[in-house]
């Protein structure tokens, strides 16, 4: 998918902004599924892009991205699956990229209802929240 067009800001700490000048916004978008017996392949991308706005109150713009690769492996037709996920964000500001791995381990319920437990490796801006390493237990469901 992908979308273009114009971008502004509207609102600066709960003040509505009129005034402030527009400037070119790009965004794509892809996703992948793949399946093939038990093992099933999910990813997706993202890239924006915002142009530099001389006189708006967030004048620099920038080029963002993000992406995941998923795997997941249904043990012996049973509802235990095991899963591994690499994600990557990048950002004009170094602080705030990030790089993570996850491996977790989930039990479906029904087909649109699952229990996951996972464990997150976390690289990001070194004795921030975001680089610490932890544990999730998550219900998802689906409809």
């Amino acid at each position: 998918s992908a979308a273009t067009g114009k971008a502004s800001v509207t609102e600066d700490d709960g003040i509505e902004v009129d005034d402030d000048p527009a400037r070119d916004y790009d965004a794509f978008g892809a996703d992948l599924y793949y399946r093939w017996r038990d093992l099933e392949a999910r990813g997706e991308f993202i890239r924006q892009k915002i142009d530099d706005s001389a006189g708006s109150l967030a004048d620099e713009g920038g080029r963002w991205r993000a992406w995941y690769l998923q795997l997941a492996y249904r043990l012996a037709r049973s509802p235990w699956e095991a899963v591994a996920r690499y994600s990557d964000f990048g950002s004009p500001h170094p602080e705030q990229e990030q790089d993570q791995w996850m491996l977790g381990l989930d039990y479906l319920i029904a087909p649109n209802a699952m229990v996951k437990l996972g464990y997150e490796f976390n690289d990001g801006l070194a004795d921030a929240e975001t680089d610490d390493d932890r544990w999730l237990l998550e219900l998802a469901y689906g409809y």
